[in-house]
């Protein structure tokens, strides 16, 4: 069997997401952002953006628009609960083509808050620490999904170097480069199929 495409690939992990993080229940009013609100700053902004909005109806950039017209890309202040919950639409946004959006700062934003780091590992627990295996799974086929689309869309030379030289050591090197690759192996792959683990492994993709 041929491998599936990018488009047939995106298809499948929306489906994905929207199975396997549905049924997930809203955090309260109270829980949106951790710590205290403050007027005019993006503690307010994410507030404003949350506030009684469930993921599923987050299916546009528009729906990050608040009343001043500022597009909220900020994570930093959503509490961990929050975070957790609205994930599945974060990673919708992401992979999904909204022509004339610039949704870059976002993804880097999301990336960041994805990727274990010994340094915040507290937070991250707090806000993954919880999710099931299988959806756990569903973030792993999210960054892998991000990752080989950069190196299939806008591959660099060093890479198609490497990938034509069959060199898996200097494949592994091009994706360390990677934020969805890095954010991949800080936690998430260890909940992929062992089958795509080791295929992940034969193209450097994991390590």
């Amino acid at each position: 069997m041929s491998e599936k495409t990018l488009v047939q690939r995106k298809d499948e992990l929306l489906k994905n997401i929207d199975d396997g993080f549905s049924g997930s229940r809203y955090p309260g009013h109270r829980n949106i952002v951790r710590g205290p609100i403050y007027k005019y700053d993006d503690s307010e902004n994410t507030y404003k953006c949350y506030k009684g909005v469930i993921w599923e109806s987050i299916d546009h950039p528009e729906k990050l628009r608040i009343d001043t017209g500022y597009i909220v890309e900020v994570l930093s202040w959503l509490s961990p609960v929050a975070m957790r919950y609205y994930l599945p639409a974060f990673m919708k946004l992401i992979i999904s083509d909204y022509p004339g959006y610039d949704l870059g700062n976002f993804e880097s934003e999301l990336l960041s808050k994805l990727t274990r780091q010994d340094e915040k590992t507290k937070y991250f627990d707090l806000c993954y620490g919880v999710l099931k295996s299988y959806q756990k799974e569903i973030v792993g086929e999210f960054l892998l999904y991000l990752g080989r689309w950069d190196n299939e869309t806008h591959p660099s030379k060093s890479y198609k170097m490497a990938l034509d030289e069959e060199n898996l050591y200097l494949l592994v090197l091009e994706n360390q480069d990677s934020p969805a690759f890095r954010a991949l192996n800080s936690y998430w792959k260890d909940y992929l199929p062992e089958k795509v683990q080791y295929e992940c492994m034969l193209r450097g993709e994991i390590w």
